[in-house]
């Protein structure tokens, strides 16, 4: 998404002649754009029987902690789920 947004950012450049902020793209695509092509996205990426063996074994193994994982308290994360952006990425 920030690859789009910075391209809109310079295409407003070169179209308007004055610049905007970076961050105001970056919220209306956010709140504008995504919404209307998430469900396109989710239905094109689904695969189900791949998001239930992730959903299994996350549960399965819900109980270790970071500590356990012996995981440096800087590179720790209080999500209520760690790492799940790690863990979408694997799929």
């Amino acid at each position: 998404m920030g690859v789009l947004c910075s391209y809109i950012v310079q295409k407003q450049k070169n179209w308007q002649r004055e610049d905007i902020s970076h961050e105001l793209v970056y919220n209306a695509v956010e709140h504008c754009v995504m919404p209307q092509i998430k469900p396109l996205i989710i239905r094109r990426v689904a695969q189900t029987e791949r998001d239930e063996l992730v959903s299994s074994k996350c549960l399965e193994f819900s109980g270790v902690t970071q500590d356990q994982l012996r995981v440096r308290p800087c590179l720790r994360s209080n999500e209520p789920v760690p790492f799940i952006e790690a863990i979408t990425q694997l799929r």
